[in-house]
């Protein structure tokens, strides 16, 4: 009986002290994090360029939740602002690669407020312990208005809560978009 006791002392400490850091899944890929990013954004050979921010937050092992804003004007008279606002499923698939699918609420006005909603499932990998990088693919619906977009992106870790990030997304259907955004962003 004590024996009984005793290992069972020892599973419980062991499962403490392996389980994930706050805001990891346990490929050690990050979820708990806010960036700022520069934007370039150009539609039908008109440029925009702004701001946008993200964040995500992993709710359980395997739902996060995730929430993006961006304003961008061309010539300082138009401008752009979108949002979205969803939850996300991630499923390690490798030793550091997790796969991830989420629905948002999406919203964007320029001269109007389309509604809708953004669907995307990609892969996250992290290749190295201060880079990992991502693959997507998004169907956004809007209104009247649709687009499918592949986006590519890497985050570069300066320290345990500091980081770099970089991507670029292409994108068709209503228009041809095409998008780079370099920010950087903190990790909690």
């Amino acid at each position: 009986m004590r024996n009984i006791l005793v290992m069972s002392v020892i599973a419980a400490l062991s499962g403490v002290a392996f389980a994930n850091e706050p805001g990891k899944s346990e490929t050690g890929i990050d979820y708990n994090k806010i960036d700022i990013n520069y934007q370039s954004f150009e539609v039908s050979g008109v440029t925009f360029t702004g701001y946008q921010t993200n964040g995500a937050f992993l709710i359980t092992d395997n739902i996060y939740a995730l929430g993006s804003y961006a304003s961008l004007t061309h010539s300082g008279s138009t401008s752009i602002e979108s949002s979205n606002l969803g939850l996300g499923y991630r499923m390690g698939i490798a030793a550091n690669t997790d796969a991830f699918t989420s629905l948002a609420y999406s919203s964007m006005t320029q001269s109007s407020t389309n509604t809708g909603y953004a669907v995307a499932l990609g892969v996250r990998s992290k290749i190295a312990d201060p880079v990992d990088v991502i693959g997507s693919y998004t169907y956004t619906s809007l209104g009247s208005n649709y687009f499918n977009s592949f986006n590519v992106g890497m985050n570069y870790k300066f320290t345990d809560m500091f980081y770099a990030t970089a991507g670029y997304t292409s994108s068709s259907g209503t228009a041809s978009i095409t998008q780079y955004n370099l920010g950087v962003g903190i990790k909690f």
